[in-house]
Parts: structure tokens; sequence; C-alpha cells
């Protein structure tokens, strides 16, 4: 008759708050880089971060309320996910209605969150600009952050739903026409344009602040912004203009940082995410606006 063949030993431990851990004494058999000697080896996968809000480190004064407290965190970038870290998911009619997403956090916590555009629309404008034959403009961010500085305030404010502007192609000829439809100054210059752009995206910031505190039940005090969005110094005066809260911006790279915490946690490095926060705000100097 045939010969049934044993089930191999699980390859993955049980789910902890920590993250999954296993591995054994095969490592070394199998060549496994690092495998150290007669010791086999050991993994560890620690909890996914991204959007960050484990590399986003609160204040203490910003955790008094228990599930986060009076803190929003921002990964500004290509896009903007601005969220709330709650206990549990938020699974009311009013949260299927603003499209907020509830996702799994470290230690069991929840990231109720909106995805919006961010600055996408401003890449794909400098994309067109540079494009454009042999008149064409090169600018670097910087380049039009201080265009837009210089860039009279109050030319138009964009619905940033319109599905026309999540295609790629032709965003500054895409703006000018919503503009145009909704009965607004059409921006004419790659400074306001930018500037456009950037006011759109901070009253889109405080429409969604309200909802997540209409949601949650929160009075929010602190936006952490993170990711690269976070250099942009225009759009956090202007996100702490538009929110009314206190805006504290860095580090760059929290999905780094947090992926790093959520392993060094595991690893038992750090007690908990309180401590590893704690490390990360003693280790990085915010801008702080507001």
């Amino acid at each position: 008759g045939k010969i049934k063949p044993s089930p191999p030993p699980p390859l993955f431990g049980a789910l902890g708050g920590g993250g999954l851990r296993g591995g054994g004494g095969g490592g070394a058999r199998r060549g496994l880089p690092g495998s150290p000697r007669g010791g086999g080896f050991f993994w560890r996968a620690a909890g996914a971060q991204d959007p960050p809000p484990a590399g986003a480190p609160p204040r203490p004064k910003d955790l008094e309320e228990g599930g986060g407290g009076g803190w929003l965190y921002l990964s500004s970038g290509t896009w903007s996910l601005l969220g709330a870290e709650v206990n549990a998911p938020v699974l009311t009619n009013a949260a299927a209605e603003c499209n907020a997403t509830n996702e799994g956090g470290l230690n069991g916590t929840i990231r109720l969150l909106k995805n919006i555009p961010g600055l996408w629309l401003l890449q794909e404008c400098r994309r067109s600009w540079a494009a454009k034959g042999g008149g064409g403009q090169t600018f670097d961010y910087a380049q039009l952050t201080e265009l837009a500085v210089a860039a009279e305030p109050g030319t138009a404010l964009l619905d940033l739903g319109d599905p026309a502007f999540s295609a790629p192609g032709e965003m500054p000829e895409k703006i000018a026409a919503h503009c145009q439809r909704t009965h607004q100054r059409i921006p004419n210059t790659p400074g306001e344009f930018t500037r456009v752009i950037l006011e759109s995206l901070a009253a889109t910031y405080a429409q969604v602040v309200r909802q997540l505190e209409r949601l949650t039940a929160r009075k929010f005090s602190t936006l952490h912004i993170v990711g690269g969005g976070s250099r942009n110094k225009l759009l956090n005066q202007l996100a702490a203009d538009a929110t009314g809260l206190t805006v504290r911006a860095g580090p760059v790279e929290a999905t780094a940082m947090g992926n790093i915490l959520a392993q060094a946690i595991t690893t038992g490095a750090v007690a908990d995410l309180a401590a590893g926060r704690a490390l990360i705000a003693r280790s990085f100097e915010p801008q702080i606006v507001g």
C-alpha cells in the first residue's frame, strides 16, 4: 500500500501581542545566512506599520485618554492617510458613510483612518510642466514651495475626491477645468497651482479631523505629521491653520521606525509601545506649528 507521509511541523507560531516568532534547529543545516553554528535559526515577524502611527511619537500629555487620547497622525506623501488610534473598530453607519477604514495595529489597537489624495496632484503637475516640449519647466519641490509662499492665497479650493484627479496625466489642465466648473478663479503659474493644491489638502485635513472627532466622540489637540510630506513647512503651517491643531512634523522615516519598534518590542529590547514611542520622541526634534 501507499505510505502516507507525516505532516510537516507547523512553520508559524501563535500570533501574540508583539508578533510572530518561530524557528529552530534546522537553520544551520539549510545553510541560511546568519544561522548560528549548531544553533539553528530564529525569525520574528513583527506587526506591519504602514501608515506608521507606531513611529509617530505622541507626548505623554497626548496619551492622557485611553486608546490614543488627544492626538491624530497624518502619513503625508503621495497619498495622505489621516487617522486616530482607537481600542476597537468603529462600525457605525456614520463611519461607513464617510468611508472610514478600520485597520489592525500593534498591541490590538485599531487605526481608524481616511485615505485621501496627498501630494499626488503636485507630483503630476511637476511631471506635466517638465514634459511640455522644448518649453518645459523643471522645478524641485523646494522651489515650488517657495513660489507657493509668494503666491496669492485663496485662489481656489479643490474637491480632492473628484475622480478626475485620480488618473495620471495633464493634472494642471484637470485642475483648471475643475476650477472653471466650480466657478472659481483658475491658477495661472506653477506657484499658484502649488498653493491651490496645498490649501486644498489642508482644508480636506480639517474636514477629516471633524469627521474623526464625531466618530470617536473625542476632541483632538495634536496632529503628528510623518513621512516625506512632513518636510513641507508651508503645508504644515496650512494644516495647523485649517485644523486648529498643534502640528508636530516628523520624523520623515516613521514607517521604518515603526517597523524597527515593532521588532524591538517582539524581541524584548523595548518594553512596550509607549516606551518605544518615548524613545523615538527623545531621538528626533519635530517641527512644531500652531
